[in-house]
């Protein structure tokens, strides 16, 4: 078991340090779910390059996000889709809105003067509210990632039993 203390020294030497927090219970509550470590803590690393909006109208679209939020600063282009990186969350069952969205910038003083100047604004007749989103920290873990061993070894022909002659 890895206490927190050698878990931050860890991420210190890999210079995640300054990124890291620690949820308490009432933040985890309303977050997504998650690995939660045996003490009931869960480490999310900040992303300074992009903001995450609550409380948008469930019917937003991504067009309406574009022409506001770019009218500061250039939202990032996905090298994939070739459009502007814009997550629109969604629910799986019924694929309506939830009212919440990430924007990637180009850098992060972009994503810090989209705070500054939107948040607890006004914005499709909703009071938004805009923070630096965070992404879950990989813990290591047997229960996160570990597949294990498994699945077939050898060749067909080493299945045979009996005389060596008869394999081919």
């Amino acid at each position: 078991m890895v206490d927190l203390d050698s878990l931050r020294a860890f991420c210190h030497q890999i210079e995640l340090l300054p990124s890291l927090q620690v949820l308490s219970p009432q933040q985890r509550s309303t977050k997504c779910g998650g690995f939660v470590g045996r003490k009931g803590r869960k480490l999310r690393k900040t992303q300074s390059d992009t903001i995450f909006i609550q409380s948008l109208p469930r019917n937003v679209t991504r067009e309406d996000l574009q022409t506001v939020f770019s009218q500061i600063e250039v939202i990032k282009i996905d090298t994939k889709t070739r459009l502007p990186k814009i997550l629109i969350y969604k629910d799986t069952i019924t694929g309506d809105g939830k009212g919440e969205t990430t924007i990637t910038y180009e850098d992060e003083e972009a994503a810090q003067a989209i705070i500054n100047w939107y948040n607890r604004k006004e914005f499709l007749s909703n009071i938004i509210e805009i923070s630096l989103a965070t992404q879950r920290v990989q813990t290591f873990s047997r229960r996160n990632g570990y597949r294990g061993r498994g699945g077939a070894r050898g060749t067909y022909r080493d299945s045979f039993r009996g005389d060596r002659s008869n394999r081919y």
